[in-house]
């Protein structure tokens, strides 16, 4: 029986393959779509997976009251206590990043690769899971000297060396030369985790101007919170418990110090972060983007499964004599659907492969458009198979009931007599149905679209405050910190240089230091400020305009010590009406600067205040130069560093660059929903040009009886297009509500936001009645120019 159902669902498809081949297109490209948005939820569900205890493994975090900001950072004594005094802990570790360590070769020269190095103490080892290839894990880091090292890493260092342990690396740290050696090897952690690690070292060493436990004091200090302390809780131990412990065990009057300690699940680093300051530096994900691309996915599987249905209906809409001889011949409901499901079923088999094979030969490219990519191979994951080939089955089934169901329940005598529709239905109503259904799904990704890069192109030309086209950073390092002074003197011999100046951070950037402070009128009022640390040079390098009073100057050598600058919106909360020349703390507000923002325009302008910093602490050179030489200042500054004989390379950014960085969400959304719409747009090119045909076929008659009565191609042309253009006015109607209520909760997350623009909706809508145009026109005219006696004479 299957044989001949098998065989009868072929030979239909050969005798009429128009509609079958434009199916399989279309599912084709939408299930390419759905499975490789399928694969990416899964790749980001999936982070952090490869540590076996992580539904008892926590960071410690704390808030600062004062500035109201959760940070990941703890101090030491935090790690003593949830190691010594907390008895729901079961382990305790400490960890952080090495910032200043470099890996020598055999000839003193610094290796190109940079390697992500952290110090710990040997509880980490328990804590997360680190596989061993070589090494005793219960006796890492019994000396100070020890490395502990990635598999990759290994054979970068020691190549067609089996077991590198016991050999020694030489590493620059604190611009001091020392040899390690290695004691350990693990396997290296998969992409999908929210940090990695390729070097660990004893927390003997330095992390910038932290010392560890060499440093008298810092195993005291509760205000020095440079620090990620993780533990692993007992069994059926609860983390409310281990948190109130930290807290009451914290020395500080919390009126002095208020600050609180919670624990921060390892299961919620990479979505649950976004309350966390500074979780800046690792991958971190966005499940408002995650929805909105499997939503988006579905949608366009929607036009695919729909365009299946409409063109099942419309396929056997001219077998209809075949569906009333088998069911006088005693065929019931289920035999009926037999034929469009099993049509279905093969189309959607032959789509999925050709899915299959497109994400195996695309899925490296589209994996650069996600921020945090996609790690998968089709072939080697048989639950991705299995899911896809599920998915596939009840699109066909779906597809095949709804296309089948139609003609099972009508009455034989009218289906012998040709007759696919009753009166009701027979301007096709159904079909108008699903057609406006995906014009309006069209219309509002096509809106989406529009408000999205309106919103990033205003994100991204706004007036920051600060001359970023005409401004470059130059990081410094220890090694490069003491040449400051000699640094600036000779990049002004640049050709194109206009300015140097420094900073410990300038903007725009991540870090800050905040600081709280009292209005010299009222000490009651306090506000929280951004504190900024630079030299006399930095207002006039970055452009920022002066308001009142003056900026810092060489001419004033009591500046440094004795002076300070407020942004506006500091003044403004401080309720200061004339404030130069008023005592801030112990030093003279001397000046009050223009507002620019600090980081992105996700947040309003901040208040800020500005004093001078030594250039001992200087970390960032700013440099003003002419943008039409800006290669030439790059080759200066790269040679200027060659001349010094620094060994690694200047780290050169641009505040445009950083700016980018920041709405890199909103750029991976608006290519996410362009290309998608791009696709939607194209499966519903396929849908309306397959309809097209069917139509041209199933009105042949109406079209002869037309031209007869007088009618001319062209009317017969502008008759069937006002059909399909009512179309895409219903589906604009429908979009409009839907898109101007997400958009508009979408855009509550911007202070600084467009005006809703009514004007894309119709931009929209015309776009949608332009592709309806291209899809059927031609076909229409086809069928409208024929010679109306041969027309006459269809059956």
């Amino acid at each position: 029986m299957f044989t001949h159902l098998f065989r009868s669902i072929v030979r239909n498809i050969v005798r009429d393959p128009w509609l079958p081949v434009m199916t399989w297109l279309g599912l084709s490209i939408a299930f390419f779509c759905s499975f490789t948005a399928l694969i990416y939820v899964f790749n980001e569900l999936s982070y952090d997976r490869v540590h076996t205890g992580r539904d008892r493994i926590y960071r410690v975090i704390r808030f600062d009251e004062p500035v109201s900001a959760h940070f990941a950072g703890s101090p030491w004594p935090v790690y003593t206590i949830a190691r010594d005094e907390i008895p729901q802990v079961e382990k305790a570790a400490l960890m952080g990043f090495m910032r200043d360590f470099r890996i020598m070769d055999n000839e003193g020269n610094q290796l190109d690769r940079r390697f992500r190095v952290n110090f710990a103490t040997p509880e980490i080892f328990e804590i997360l899971s680190f596989d061993l290839v070589h090494g005793d894990k219960s006796a890492l880091f019994g000396s100070p000297d020890e490395l502990v090292i990635s598999r990759s890493v290994a054979e970068n260092l020691f190549p067609g060396r089996v077991n590198p342990v016991g050999e020694q690396v030489r590493v620059i740290i604190n611009n001091q030369e020392e040899v390690f050696r290695i004691s350990g090897v693990f396997i290296d952690w998969p992409e999908t985790v929210t940090f990695r690690i390729d070097i660990l070292c004893h927390p003997n060493h330095a992390l910038n101007a932290f010392l560890l436990p060499g440093n008298p004091g810092i195993e005291t200090d509760w205000k020095s919170a440079p620090f990620s302390v993780f533990v692993l809780l007992n069994e059926n131990s609860g983390k409310e418990e281990a948190e109130q412990v930290i807290n009451s065990l914290s020395p500080y009057d919390q009126d002095e110090l208020p600050v609180k300690y919670s624990l921060h699940s390892l299961k919620d680093f990479y979505y649950g972060s976004s309350h966390i300051a500074n979780m800046h530096h690792h991958k971190t994900g966005s499940r408002s983007t995650l929805w909105l691309l499997a939503g988006t996915a579905l949608l366009i599987l929607f036009i695919a499964v729909t365009n299946s249905i409409l063109f099942l209906i419309a396929r056997f809409s001219s077998r209809t004599r075949e569906m009333g001889i088998r069911k006088v011949a005693g065929a019931d409901t289920a035999d009926i659907v037999k034929l469009p499901a099993g049509e279905s079923l093969l189309v959607s088999f032959a789509a999925l492969l050709t899915a299959v094979m497109l994400i195996e030969l695309f899925l490296p490219n589209i994996s650069s458009y996600f921020r945090n990519g996609i790690y998968y191979h089709t072939l080697k994951n048989y639950n991705y198979l299995a899911a896809f080939a599920m998915l596939s089955f009840l699109v066909a089934m779906l597809a095949g009931w709804a296309g089948g169901r139609s003609y099972s329940a009508r009455n034989p005598a009218l289906l012998l007599r040709g007759e696919s529709r009753n009166r009701r239905t027979a301007r096709f109503g159904t079909g108008k149905i699903l057609l406006s259904m995906q014009i309006g799904i069209l219309i509002a990704m096509l809106s989406a679209s529009g408000f999205i890069v309106n919103q990033l192109n205003f994100l991204r030309n706004a007036d920051t405050g600060i001359d970023k086209d005409r401004v470059l950073k130059v990081m410094l390092n220890p090694q490069s910190i003491p040449a400051y002074a000699s640094l600036k003197e000779e990049l002004l011999h640049i050709p194109g240089v206009a300015m140097v100046s420094g900073a410990f951070e300038a903007p725009p950037g991540f870090g800050r230091i905040i600081s709280e402070i009292a209005s010299p009128d009222d000490p009651e009022i306090r506000v929280v400020a951004n504190q900024l640390v630079v030299d006399n040079l930095f207002f006039e390098s970055f452009g920022i305009n002066l308001y009142e009073g003056r900026f810092f100057s060489e001419k004033y050598p009591s500046d440094p010590n004795e002076s300070v600058i407020l942004n506006r919106t500091a003044v403004a909360g401080l309720g200061l009406l004339d404030p130069v020349g008023k005592l801030l703390g112990d030093k003279t507000i001397i000046g009050v600067c223009e507002d620019f923002n600090l980081t992105s325009l996700h947040t309003r302008v901040q208040p800020v205040f500005f004093s001078m910093v030594s250039p001992a602490h200087i970390r960032e050179l700013i440099i003003r130069f002419d943008p039409e030489k800006t290669g030439q200042v790059v080759s200066g500054i790269n040679a200027l560093w060659d001349r010094f004989s620094f060994s690694t390379p200047p780290h050169i950014t641009f505040p445009g660059q950083t700016i980018d960085f920041f709405y890199r969400e909103e750029e991976a959304l608006f290519n996410m929903i362009v290309r998608l719409t791009v696709i939607a747009g194209l499966i519903s090119v396929f849908g309306l040009t397959g309809l097209a045909v069917f139509n041209a076929r199933r009105r042949t008659r109406e079209i002869g009886i037309r031209k007869v009565n007088g009618a001319t191609t062209f009317d017969i042309v502008r008759l069937w297009l006002k059909e399909y253009l009512a179309l895409v006015f219903i589906g604009l109607l429908s979009a409009i509500p839907v898109v101007s209520y997400l958009v508009h909760n979408w855009l509550q997350n911007y202070p600084y936001r467009i005006s809703f623009s009514w004007w894309i909706f119709p931009l929209a809508g015309t776009a949608a009645a332009l592709i309806v145009w291209i899809s059927t026109s031609i076909q229409t005219y086809r069928a409208a120019s024929q010679n109306p006696v041969k027309l006459l004479r269809h059956e």
